[in-house]
């Protein structure tokens, strides 16, 4: 009883952080015991249900239709729960800085929390502060806080319990802004790791995937050759099934590899990031199409057509989200930024600072998320009033060394992009050599297939997202056209 007893205050929590919704935290102790009744009874079904039909497929299908609503039900609520939790962690850093540039009392962080429900920049956030904001209603700051410590976890959880102790011993401004100063040095730290992964994965992927085209043909060629009476030995089953494997690689890596820290991200909006996730699937489609006629009619000519007219379909597809996307992360905010500290020093106030570049920013589509950041900050600092030049620089101090980090990755991500192309004209070669001596489709299958999934990591790796079908447009446009 205690491990269900345990199990069921766990699952209220994930509830609390992941919707806040009290009708779904009234009903957890039933859902899990349903869940659990469910999983007891499944196992005499089963049984039964094989001794009468002797169909293993029948009793595994029957076993996830018992078990699946439920339990699906409850890893809904703790996949919610993860993601947010991850997102505050993110945010924090951020939501702390800019509450401590401003700090005159220590109360900043609870303005900036209430804040964040009007605001874009922090989404993790915005969920929570509803929360914190109806509980500060009815219990105060103080309460509404130590509750919200009992559903959140990790960094955050500690944070947030720091700094109710230190309203609690009046000792709250002090705490914010050496927290910050400590937090600035953190977070640079781990935002350098992170794009120094990402370099790393750039590199590792440009290298192994600009030559796999050139070996993976050759490898075809060895298994496809004809020269009079003498032919090479049986293509083996797995290098048959090489190209779907390739695939299933470069997709589950696409999904796997990991995007841009939040400050490097590019915030897009929900109709046009729709439009061009529709755009890619299209664009996708256009590429795998001419793949048909290749592997069952074993027609290399109908193939180069199709794939040549599918290629241009892609680019035409993927540019414009490619192109905006890169454009907002080459974006350089630090002009803002120091705008924004120069205003403070004359001034000490933010209420008269305009910056129209910044709202030339905060109007576009695709932009930068230091850019949304940056204009709920303007608002904050507005709504606090007095803004002191010293304690102002470790918030400006902390949003240049996120840029600087930036631009440097950003470099290695450009050069990645760059190599696209090569990889096709490698497989072509080796395919042109091939030819002297005659060849099946196999190889020009292989070349085809690794050059298209190059071009799609290598768009996840140097853009954060699966939005775009242009590189792989390209890599398979310079295969078709030199073939």
């Amino acid at each position: 009883m205690n491990f269900i007893d345990g199990f069921v205050d766990w699952y209220k929590r994930r509830v609390a952080l992941a919707t806040g919704d009290i009708r779904k935290y009234v009903v957890a102790e039933k859902r899990i015991g349903l869940a659990l009744a469910l999983t007891v009874a499944a196992i005499p079904v089963a049984t039964l249900l094989y001794m009468v039909t002797k169909e293993l497929l029948i009793v595994l299908i029957a076993s996830v239709a018992l078990l699946g609503a439920p339990w699906l039900l409850l890893l809904d609520v703790e996949l919610s729960a993860r993601e947010l939790g991850r997102g505050l962690e993110e945010e924090m850093p951020f939501l702390l800085v800019m509450a401590a540039g401003v700090a005159s009392t220590g109360l900043e962080l609870v303005e900036a929390v209430k804040n964040a429900v009007g605001g874009r920049a922090f989404k993790a956030f915005k969920a929570l502060s509803e929360r914190f904001y109806a509980l500060s209603q009815l219990l105060g700051a103080s309460e509404a806080l130590r509750l919200l410590t009992r559903i959140v976890s990790g960094r955050v959880r500690m944070l947030i319990a720091e700094y109710s102790s230190s309203l609690s011993s009046g000792t709250a401004l002090s705490w914010l802004r050496d927290r910050a100063s400590d937090l600035v040095k953190t977070a640079g730290v781990e935002f350098e790791r992170h794009m120094s992964m990402l370099i790393m994965v750039a590199t590792t992927v440009s290298m192994v995937f600009s030559v796999m085209p050139s070996i993976l043909a050759s490898i075809g060629i060895l298994y496809s050759v004809r020269i009079g009476e003498f032919s090479a030995p049986e293509v083996p089953g797995y290098l048959s099934g090489l190209p779907v494997a390739l695939a299933v690689i470069a997709a589950v890596l696409c999904i796997a590899l990991p995007g841009y820290p939040l400050p490097a991200r590019v915030v897009i909006e929900r109709k046009r990031l729709s439009m061009y996730r529709a755009l890619f699937a299209a664009g996708t489609l256009a590429l795998a199409a001419p793949l048909a006629p290749l592997a069952i009619a074993q027609n290399t000519e109908v193939f180069t057509a199709l794939a040549k007219a599918g290629s241009i379909v892609a680019i035409v597809l993927g540019a414009p989200s490619f192109a905006e996307t890169l454009k907002a992360l080459l974006l350089p905010l630090d002009d803002i930024v120091e705008g924004m500290a120069n205003h403070v020093r004359v001034y000490r106030s933010m209420l008269l600072y305009r910056s129209e570049k910044l709202e030339s920013l905060l109007r576009r589509g695709s932009r930068p998320w230091l850019a949304e950041y940056l204009g709920e900050a303007v608002s904050f600092f507005r709504l606090v009033g007095d803004v002191n030049p010293s304690v102002f620089e470790t918030f400006a101090t902390f949003v240049l060394e996120m840029q600087r980090c930036k631009k440097r990755a950003l470099l290695y991500m450009i050069t990645m992009v760059a190599t696209v192309p090569i990889a096709p004209v490698l497989g072509v070669v080796a395919l042109k050599l091939g030819q002297e001596v005659g060849v099946s489709t196999l190889p020009v299958l292989l070349g085809y297939t690794s050059a298209l999934c190059y071009g799609y990591i290598a768009s996840k790796v140097a853009t954060g997202r699966n939005v775009s079908s242009m590189l792989p447009g390209i890599a398979t446009l310079i295969y078709t056209s030199m073939l």
